[in-house]
Order: C-alpha cells, then structure tokens, then sequence
C-alpha cells in the first residue's frame, strides 16, 4: 500500500478508465478514480497494482500486469506503454490484461499436514468445563516440568520466573467429520470436540533440548520432541471427549506432497469484513501470525473460526453477513494494526474455510508458469482499446441457507467445497 500518496495526476492528462482482465476469474474489472485521484496515462504500474489490489482483492505479490503482450515494469506509465502519445488516450479505455499466481498464499492457504504430539490431557491445566467453551476462548497451561520430560530446553522460562506456558484456545466446535475422516486424520474416535490452541506466550524461550536423551525423565524421540515445540510456536488443534478431557493433541506443517498423510485442506480466499475484525478483537480471537511463510508474505494477524461460528455486534445483535464456514477457517489481516477498518488499508484482509476432500498434489508454492505461457494467455488484452465504462462496484450479498448472508466478492477465487456435511 505504499504508493498511495505518489498518485498525484498531471494536469495535462485527461482521466481514462482501465479495464483489467483477470486470469483467476474469466472476468473483469474498471475503475477510473483510486485514493480520490483520477487515473492518468501517467499512472505507473505500480500505482496499477495498488488500485487493483483495492478493487479485485488480488495482492499486490500475486499479480503480473501484462499490456500489449508485455509485462508492465514497476516504473512504467501507461503512456510509456502504449508507446504514442497520451492526447490519444483520454476519453479512451486501456486493457491491461491481469495475471494472478493462484499458487501461493495468500491466494491459497495449505495444505496443511497434522503432525499427532506426545501431550497427554493429563499434561493440560485446564479451567472447570462449562458451556462458556462453546462461546467464548479459554485457557491452558503446562508445567515447566512436562515440557523438559518432552526433550524441551526451559532454562529460559525459569530466567522470567515462570514455572509453565500457557495458550489461549479457540471457542469449541462440534467435529464435522465423517466416520472415515477419523482414522485418515489420526483423531481418536472418542473426540467429539476440538478448538485450536494458538502459540504459547512465550514460545520464543523455549528450545529443543540437545542433552534431551541423557535425562531420565525422558520420554518420546528427537521427533516428538519437535512436534511438542512445533504445537507451541505456531498452534495447533486439541481433540475433547464428551467429558471435555483432552484426548490428542495435533500441531499443523506445510504438506509435503504425500496424498496419503493426513491433511486439512482449504478453499479459496473470501473477502474478511472490518466489522468482524472488531468483534473477535474485543474477544482477544486474533493473535500474531508466527508461521513465517505466512509472515513472509504479509500476514500479521490470524484466528480460528470455529466451523459455523455466528459472529455478533455491538449488543450481542448477529450482523447481517456471515463468514462461509461449515468446518471452520483461519482468517488473516495484513496489517499491523489490526483495528483498522480503511477500505484501501484492508482491502486483502481475507478468510480460507476447511473444505472436504484430499489435498490437490500440483505445483509447490513458489512455481509460476513460464513467462511464453501467461504471455500468450494475455492475448486477449493486447493493445486493446474500450469505450469508458462505470467504476467496478462490489457485488452483491449472497443469502445462504441458514438465513444470514455471507459476503460475496467475485475478484476472490470462489470457495470451493459445496459438501457441508462432513470432511472427506
């Protein structure tokens, strides 16, 4: 978002209107005016991608503007593009034909494999089980001791004077899995309930232990050891029976390409609203990203939502629209600051549901397809020209079947799971 305050427009130049045609949809997008001024041939690609990350909802990371069967360098101006001179383009449209690397976050998220830790509910101090679970977060903690009896180094949380870690969870949620689901996600069968526990306070001061295996309070092997510290920097799910005792406790890691390994798997992004923010906010839902791939890319802020979660105002009122999310989700902001509620400033704040089925085994991450390959697909909008159209506006809420709309924005990659009534 830094280019905000560089787009001031020549006097010389008239407005025009850009069309952007976007590889991930099929569809396309107009805009002639961004951050109160009036697009000129004198915008800079940069500038471009801003406006576009506000009105379609793709990062600026994710794109790749092509014009002319050219890509468009941070420093170019549309006038430098087209290569002729710019009293030829106002009261014209320009099509900038829009690439968008589906292939990594935050245009997707995961898959993410479970990793099954050598906690024990014994392990836990929990808070007495009540019904304010299913509502509201609750805490956790593990003594000092059962950490070191893992293979963990807790010499520094002894120097702040702690004598244990502790973790907030999520509000608990109903499983929604199917009878198959259980044994392909290691989740013992008595587990009726989960919530996800986010990283421990002081995740920072705790380290794997190298003298582990001369203890004799030792237990598991190098591997236990670094999923408990796993669990404890960057999260992970807890697993409760009907008596709401913990029977496993599960951490994520990036997939590595098994189709076989246990895998939770999401659908595509879907547009995060400001209002939601501060509801989880006074909750204290969101907590700091610390997966650093994520971290990497801009995320700052992340939550749980448990699986069809019903989010309320001020007053307790539900909001008229609702997140889609019939197995939960993570949410992400993008910002450090996560009260804000600017339009632009959080323009790719976003959410991925859970959605049913096995991990898609493609491309990793990082690959993007060779530049003859998006060049040829960007044809379509080479050195073409428009009549001005009307500035692209949001569309419409969706009503879904519970009765609560769910916000709707056709420039996100729709979500992809239509099975609501368990995981495959």
């Amino acid at each position: 978002m830094g280019n905000v305050a560089g787009f001031a427009s020549d006097p010389g130049s008239s407005p025009i209107t850009i069309q952007v045609q976007c590889s991930h949809t099929g569809e396309s997008i107009s805009f002639s005016t961004f951050a109160g001024e009036k697009v000129t041939p004198n915008w800079s690609a940069d500038q471009l991608k801003d406006a576009i990350q506000y009105y379609s909802g793709v990062p600026i990371a994710c794109q790749k503007l092509l014009l002319r069967g050219q890509d468009l360098e941070a420093s170019t101006t549309i006038f430098e593009a087209f290569e002729m001179n710019p009293s030829l383009l106002p009261g014209r449209g320009v099509c900038i034909y829009l690439y968008v690397n589906r292939l990594m976050f935050p245009m997707r998220l995961g898959p993410f494999e479970t990793t099954t830790t050598p906690l024990k509910g014994e392990d836990f101090e929990l808070p007495a089980a009540s019904d304010d679970w299913w509502r509201y977060s609750f805490y956790w903690t593990l003594p000092n001791d059962t950490l070191t009896r893992f293979g963990l180094n807790t010499e520094k949380i002894k120097l702040k004077n702690l004598t244990e870690v502790g973790g907030q969870c999520s509000p608990l949620q109903k499983l929604t899995l199917r009878e198959e689901d259980y044994e392909r996600l290691n989740v013992p069968r008595a587990a009726v309930a989960c919530a996800w526990s986010y990283q421990v306070s002081h995740w920072q001061s705790v380290d794997l232990d190298p003298y582990a295996a001369t203890s004799e309070t030792w237990q598991g092997d190098p591997a236990s050891s670094s999923s408990v510290l796993a669990f404890l920097s960057t999260g992970g799910f807890l697993y409760f029976d009907e008596e709401h005792k913990v029977i496993s406790v599960q951490g994520l890691r990036g997939h590595r390409g098994d189709y076989e390994a246990p895998a939770i798997c999401f659908g595509g992004p879907q547009k995060w609203l400001a209002e939601w923010t501060l509801s989880l906010l006074a909750q204290g839902r969101f907590q700091r990203c610390t997966m650093q791939a994520l971290r990497a890319e801009g995320a700052r802020w992340y939550c749980w939502l448990p699986a069809g979660e019903i989010l309320r105002g001020q007053n307790d009122s539900v909001f008229s629209e609702q997140p889609l999310i019939p197995h939960g989700g993570f949410v992400y902001l993008f910002h450090e600051d996560p009260s804000l509620t600017d339009p632009v400033l959080t323009a790719i704040d976003r959410y991925f549901p859970v959605t049913p089925g096995r991990p898609d085994i493609g491309p990793p991450a990082e690959s993007v397809p060779q530049d003859d390959i998006y060049r040829a697909l960007a044809a379509i909008g080479d050195a073409q020209s428009f009549a001005s159209q009307a500035p692209f506006e949001d569309q419409p809420s969706v009503v879904d079947v519970t009765g609560y709309t769910t916000s709707s924005f056709t420039m996100f990659v729709p979500h992809s799971g239509e099975d609501k009534d368990g995981i495959r």
